[in-house]
């Protein structure tokens, strides 16, 4: 199964969303890089809120149709 990493992180009421182009090969090293992200964006932006999900193509196929999918897994 391959896993794409999504950020979203907060400033206020004004949110965006990012992804990873890089696809992982699998939950394990997608948990990984997450909780590397999660960690900077906290040390960055230390104002923000947010969260790092690793999505599955088909999780992450559905977001980019609707804009939402519900994650197997966060940080």
């Amino acid at each position: 199964m391959k896993w794409i990493l999504l950020v979203m992180i907060c400033w206020g009421a004004e949110c965006q969303t990012m992804y990873e182009e890089f696809i992982y090969d699998n939950q394990e090293d997608c948990l990984t890089q997450a909780a590397i992200v999660s960690d900077y964006a906290q040390m960055t932006y230390p104002n923000s809120t947010g969260k790092v999900y690793c999505l599955t193509q088909s999780e992450f196929d559905a977001w980019l149709q609707k804009g939402t999918a519900k994650p197997s897994s966060s940080i």
